[in-house]
């Protein structure tokens, strides 16, 4: 597809814009404007419910609904408390959605929900969370940092996502809606310091071009930090950032029931440098040969400066990790006719990155690897709202998607070290070429039919249709043009029906009770790394069939919410990946179960005063899982078997989900009080939990965090001439945690003592160990921030 490709996208990205610009002079509906009427603190789309405490519209089912109305489990996040809780990236989201984690493997984010995830580690599949922004699906979720950026609202769907949200996923979906450009002047300016170095710059404005017609909203905003890990051994700093995030919006309105949204983003880093350290030998009976001073000592952590130390990176190896994305999109919405709407959202985006890192985090450079990488993507969804009468609801639409993602993967072993220790089937220094081509089509659609008032039946179904291409070719040594002779290609399609059932009852103006059946799917995929590997068989698709059931309710007019949710999810074939040097091999267990409660609890006592509190309890373990532990080495250097280390496949049932604690909650609270004549303080206070978590299916202890809280709080005085200050500190107990531990089968020299000695030969105990790597959680940052809105 390549260039050719991009233009063709470009193309149809100008077509279907020009199409959708055409029907500007169609009849005008008021879908649109109930929903600008709904967040800006109106009555509800939805006739269910009145006044609202704390309402938030999302359109989680592509229509303006009070998040309360509906009979699925969705958490909204607005901007206020996205503002409170100091919510910046993806991983903050975890602070008040429990049962969401975020891990990171390298420069690899992951998101769990319900125990379910995908490790992306190298472009071999997608993401069993969808994420979107604006209704566009993001289907490289690396480069996530620019998303949260000027942002309205998040939604985390949790459970499958099979029939009208985005991408088909099997585990849950996240979208992220920025704001939208308004009629009405506003701004704000801000700017923020804190330790670290840590410092944000940050503007915002909208208003009218043209009244009512046409409006414009423009954000930037530069981030910046030292980082909270330094190396000893180059100086270099981790866990930092150096990034400018820029927005751009126009919303053109011709008549009462027609808009169109054109949006641009860009996002560039010039140093995402991961908070990744070496914790030693990660294979269990095994010492260390290479073993520099304090390396796998976890009391990482430098009080002095409150810094952990890498005892890695070779003094040669200066690390690069620079990214840019970009993105378009236009969405709009018309009525065709009486309550009947038009909604397209048309997307491209592409991103590229650079990486140059160490793969052992010692203090010897064994092996450096290189991978810039680069995607594209198109995407357009169309969806067709409709009612007849009062008692039937109905929505169709479809989705079609063209990717191509690159990726070049440079190893270059030490010489003289890499051999003995690690010696790739076709040579030391090498690179492989790897490219993924995706092409999807979906139609979907959904029925809603009240029965009689408070009683209705939903009825949603979706047909994809996926086709990917693999192109995977070698170059020797690294860095040398691929070999045309060692090319491999490979093409494989899926198709699925997901439906959906549930029913919903609404018991009291206040009190909603719902039950459903839902399928979800996750397309399959292949192993990348070009020809290393003996076979490229592609993986199989993933599915779940999920039974939910829930209860939405408000009480005390309206100043207590209190929601519990119900679920009971069966997979099959979920895809795990594992990293078997120097490739990523993704398999299939044969089953797994996910089942447990959620709540959510918001109450105002008093005028001024809000408490939250949301929770997750989950129990999740795969029930059919054949497969070996990749950080047990079996043999030493020359393959003779170590004793007692089994690498025959063994059955995992009953093992933990990875990335699912048993128990997480979060719990918030927030209280605003007049200090003066148009001066108001407002504290705030958030804690969130997670207990014990596994990284790996096979529970081990160096692949594992044990359960922690982290505790963050803030002062706001705001005036009323628009001006405010803000004091905040997050993790203030300076609570030591990872986001990710594992154990990467290549990299380490170690001695095994169940070989036996022989002294005629110095290396028959020697065998090639994992090397354990973890991602470092921030420590405690506070800071100020100075702000004015206008």
């Amino acid at each position: 597809m390549g260039n050719n490709s991009t233009r063709s996208n470009i193309r149809k990205f100008l077509l279907l814009s020009g199409c959708a610009m055409a029907f500007a002079q169609s009849p005008a509906h008021a879908q649109n404007a109930a929903e600008n009427d709904l967040a800006e603190g109106g009555e509800p789309v939805s006739s269910r419910s009145n006044a609202d405490f704390g309402a938030i519209v999302v359109t989680a089912q592509r229509r303006a609904e009070n998040v309360q109305d509906l009979p699925i489990a969705v958490q909204a996040i607005g901007a206020e408390q996205i503002k409170q809780a100091g919510i910046d990236d993806i991983a903050d989201i975890a602070k008040v959605a429990p049962g969401l984690v975020f891990s990171q493997v390298g420069t690899y984010p992951s998101v769990s929900l319900r125990g379910i995830s995908t490790e992306l580690t190298q472009i071999a599949g997608e993401s069993s969370v969808a994420l979107s922004l604006n209704g566009v699906p993001l289907l490289r979720q690396r480069y996530l940092l620019g998303a949260l950026f000027d942002v309205e609202r998040i939604e985390v769907l949790r459970g499958p996502q099979g029939t009208i949200a985005g991408r088909s996923a099997t585990g849950g979906a996240v979208n992220i809606i920025q704001r939208r450009p308004t009629f009405e002047t506003e701004g704000r300016l801000s700017v923020s310091y804190g330790n670290f170095d840590a410092f944000t710059a940050g503007i915002s404005a909208s208003g009218a071009v043209i009244p009512d017609v046409l409006a414009a909203r423009i954000a930037v905003e530069r981030r910046s930090s030292d980082g909270y890990i330094r190396s000893t051994l180059n100086n270099q700093h981790y866990g930092g950032s150096d990034d400018i995030l820029a927005r751009a919006s126009l919303l053109f309105a011709p008549s009462d029931g027609a808009e169109f949204i054109l949006s641009g983003d860009y996002f560039e880093s010039d140093d995402i440098s991961p908070p990744y350290v070496g914790f030693g030998i990660g294979s269990p009976g095994v010492t260390t040969v290479i073993s520099p001073a304090n390396y796998g000592n976890e009391d990482y952590f430098d009080p002095e400066t409150n810094r952990a130390d890498i005892f890695g990176l070779g003094p040669s190896v200066r690390e690069i990790f620079k990214a840019k994305s970009f993105g378009v999109s236009l969405s709009s919405e018309i009525e065709l006719g009486p309550d009947t709407v038009l909604k397209t959202v048309t997307g491209y985006r592409e991103a590229k990155g650079n990486e140059l890192y160490e793969g052992s985090r010692t203090n010897v450079a064994i092996v450096s690897l290189h991978t810039p990488n680069d995607q594209h993507q198109f995407t357009q969804e169309v969806t067709l709202t409709s009612s007849f009468g009062d008692s039937i609801d109905i929505l169709i639409g479809g989705q079609y998607i063209d990717e191509t993602a690159k990726e070049d993967t440079s190893l270059e072993f030490f010489e003289g070290l890499g051999g003995p220790v690690y010696n790739p089937p076709l040579g030391v220094n090498l690179t492989s070429y790897d490219r993924i081509d995706l092409e999807s089509y979906a139609l979907f659609g959904q029925v809603q039919w009240r029965i009689v008032p408070d009683l209705q039946l939903t009825l949603g179904g979706r047909y994809t249709h996926d086709q990917k291409a693999y192109t995977g070719k070698l170059g020797m040594p690294a860095g040398a043009p691929p070999m045309e002779a060692l090319t491999l290609e490979q093409k494989a399609s899926w198709d699925a029906f997901t439906p959906r059932v549930a029913i919903d009852w609404q018991a009291s103006d206040e009190v909603l009770l719902y039950a459903s059946v839902a399928k979800g799917f996750k397309g399959g995929g292949f192993a990348t790394s070009g020809p290393l590997l003996p076979s490229h068989d592609p993986f199989s698709p993933e599915t779940v069939w999920s039974y939910e059931a829930g209860l939405k309710s408000e009480w005390f007019d309206r100043r207590l919410r209190f929601n519990l949710t119900g679920f009971w999810a069966d997979y099959r074939d979920l895809q795990y990946p594992f990293f078997i040097a120097p490739a990523t091999i993704i398999q299939n267990a044969g089953k797994a179960r996910a089942r447990g409660f959620e709540l959510e609890l918001s109450a105002e006592p008093v005028d001024r005063w809000q408490l939250g509190l949301n929770a997750t309890y989950l129990d999740a373990e795969y029930r059919d899982f054949v497969a070996a532990d990749p950080s047990r080495p079996p043999t030493n250097i020359f393959g003779v078997p170590v004793p007692g280390v089994d690498q025959v496949p063994t059955q995992r049932r009953g093992n933990r989900l990875s990335k699912a604690p048993e128990l997480s909650l979060t719990a918030n609270t927030s209280y605003s009080v007049p200090v003066s004549e148009g001066a108001e303080l407002t504290l705030y206070g958030d804690v969130s939990y997670q207990s014990k978590t596994y990284f790996s299916p096979f529970e081990n202890s160096y692949e594992m965090q044990e359960g922690y809280a982290l505790v963050n709080l803030s002062a706001e005085l705001e005036f009323a001439n628009g001006f405010s200050i803000t004091a905040f500190g997050r993790n203030i107990f300076d609570k030591q945690y990872l986001l990710h531990r594992l154990s990467q089968s290549i990299n380490l020299a170690g001695v095994d003592p169940r070989l036996p000695a022989d002294p005629n030969n110095p290396l028959a105990q020697v065998v090639s160990a994992s090397s354990n790597m973890a991602v470092v959680g921030e420590p405690r940052t506070y800071g100020v921030t100075l702000a004015y809105e206008f």
